[in-house]
């Protein structure tokens, strides 16, 4: 685990306090400073009282920024905007973790994204998907496989979204705001896509529940020396299902994973979050990694513009 002399930061009140902060208390002992309009939400929540001791609230968000040299946000993609242009202003900050989507859409999120990678900044965004056992598994299953043209990849994952099973009005829902089944969800399926080497889009359809509120995206993608990929992400089913699966020509097939979540097979036993051996691995990669990210965020983001110039709208 790196050891560091960083004083960190989190900004956002929901899985910036419930995700990034237990993890960041395990991997390092440096201060931690909160901008004290999260506090209510840490006070609500019970498995985080443990942790009230290490951390140090702040009045506003631009000092606990300029007090860190290490910054999380997980915040709304309209708030992240702001956020990072504050960041980039700054001259304390160093490192850097952001949510996904960078941006409400894909021209937005280049913009800053050519602004982040052109700082001295180091810095990755929350494609949590890259840190699954299961993409390691897929990457080394499509390495030197006969017949790659005749064979195709199958992505499905179908869940009910919380806010569906509450009935709240969130951003995460509005296609605008940077939710819904393509924005929030299905570009962490672009992003192991852009890691692959996909390149082009063939197809792109989005359903839509209601206005500004799609809930199904279904697209195919294609690239050099891989098999065509079809996804599949609905976003309102009651039954929860992840598969990965290649399909051969003689309609036999292989399962990559096949789980309840991306991120566990079973139903989670204890209250810690599913998603801490992921984020752990996404903190970890700040400092020890193989991969080119400034060669996949721009590839996830130019994949995403396209599936969105070829959507079809049902």
């Amino acid at each position: 685990m790196q050891k560091d002399s960083k004083a960190f930061t989190i900004i956002g009140g929901g899985f910036g306090l419930y995700g990034y902060l237990p993890l960041i208390l395990n991997v390092s002992k440096n201060l931690i400073i909160i901008p004290s309009r999260y506090k209510k939400k840490f006070d609500s929540r019970s498995e985080l009282r443990k942790y009230k001791d290490k951390i140090r609230w702040c009045t506003t968000v631009k000092g606990a920024l300029n007090q860190a040299s290490f910054a999380i946000i997980a915040t709304p993609p309209k708030a992240q905007r702001k956020l990072i242009e504050t960041i980039l202003g700054s001259k304390s900050i160093n490192y850097l973790i952001l949510e996904k989507p960078l941006c409400e859409n894909p021209i937005d999120s280049a913009v800053v994204l050519k602004r982040v990678q052109s700082s001295k900044i180091k810095f990755r965004i929350g494609y949590t998907f890259l840190y699954t056992d299961w993409f390691k598994n897929l990457k080394k299953n499509l390495k030197n496989r006969r017949n790659i043209n005749r064979e195709s990849l199958k992505i499905s994952w179908s869940f009910q979204a919380d806010h569906f099973v509450k009935n709240k009005d969130t951003w995460k829902k509005k296609h605008s705001l940077g939710g819904g089944a393509i924005r929030f969800y299905g570009i962490h399926c672009l992003a192991v896509l852009a890691a692959l080497g996909y390149e082009k889009v063939k197809s792109s359809v989005l359903h839509y529940l209601k206005f500004d509120e799609p809930n199904i995206w279904e697209a195919e993608f294609s690239g050099k020396l891989l098999p065509n990929c079809q996804i599949q992400i609905q976003t309102n089913e009651p039954n929860s299902i992840f598969s990965i699966e290649i399909y051969r020509p003689n309609n036999s097939h292989r399962q990559i994973y096949k789980g309840i979540s991306p991120f566990f097979s079973t139903s989670p036993l204890t209250e810690q979050d599913p998603r801490t051996s992921v984020i752990e691995r996404l903190y970890n990669s700040l400092f020890y990694t193989k991969m080119n990210y400034k060669n996949i965020y721009k590839s996830t983001n130019r994949l995403w513009q396209a599936s969105e110039n070829f959507i079809q709208i049902k």
